[in-house]
């Protein structure tokens, strides 16, 4: 008798840890769950500042060799690049600079479309204002240069993949 007593305890023990070893499991399972999870939204966040740095770097282009008779072209990256400037005001901290100085950047680009669409017209009209003009013009070229260095040390910490600000 002692013997199935014995044997009655064991299959109570076993029964008693199956529920404890189940829950262990869906806890070890649910943990690896939450950190894919985070995973994936570090990976996400990192994609989605890269394509504005990329999209950046693409109206940095297209903005230095302007050329009013393709128009079409550089309104499409011009959209793309608004898009992507409303974006960094909620992927990036307000304290990083990046949002103004994008916007910056669309604010002055006006200044070098402008001038290259009516710069023409308005030699002929005013010598001296297109002069000024162009001397902002070319200004303005030269801050973009300063301002994508700018946005590459703000947006470094955000795109170091191995400690991605969430």
């Amino acid at each position: 008798m002692i013997c199935v007593e014995q044997s009655k305890d064991i299959v109570d023990y076993l029964v008693s840890l199956t529920p404890i070893c189940v829950a262990l499991f869906v806890a070890h399972i649910s943990l690896r769950q939450a950190r894919i999870s985070r995973e994936k939204l570090r990976l996400d966040l990192y994609n989605k500042r890269f394509e504005i740095y990329e999209i950046t770097l693409s109206f940095y282009q297209s903005i230095t060799s302007y050329d009013p008779s393709e128009d079409k072209v550089f309104r499409l990256i011009n959209r793309s690049f608004i898009k992507a400037m409303k974006e960094a005001q909620f992927l990036f901290d307000s304290q990083s600079g990046i949002y103004q100085i994008l916007q910056k950047m669309h604010e002055d680009s006006f200044k070098v479309t402008g001038f290259k669409r009516m710069g023409a017209e308005l030699h002929s009209a005013d010598p001296l204002a297109c002069s000024k003009m162009h001397t902002e013009m070319q200004d303005v070229l030269t801050s973009f240069s300063f301002r994508i260095d700018m946005i590459e040390k703000a947006i470094a910490p955000y795109l170091n993949f191995h400690k991605v600000v969430v």
